[in-house]
């Protein structure tokens, strides 16, 4: 479990945050994901890539918001 949410802000290059699990044979992962905010200006990538085995379970909730207050988010000019 996500401990506290993640934002992404503007910088000189892109970020990126990226989760690779796999949940065994009757296993079960439950994945309540805190908010991942994009600021204003943010190039960012997030990739989750989760792979049951056999009778293997995933309970996912992702959150994602485009932009902190009064914000749109994401990669765009700043004269919008």
């Amino acid at each position: 479990m996500e401990t506290t949410g993640t934002v992404a802000y503007e910088g000189d290059a892109p970020s990126s945050w990226a989760i690779d699990a796999t949940v065994s044979d009757e296993a079960v992962l439950t994945w309540a994901g805190k908010p991942f905010v994009v600021s204003d200006g943010t190039a960012t990538h997030r990739d989750t890539r989760i792979r049951p085995h056999g009778t293997g379970r995933i309970l996912m909730q992702e959150k994602i918001v485009l932009g902190r207050a009064g914000q749109t988010g994401g990669d765009r000019p700043r004269d919008w």
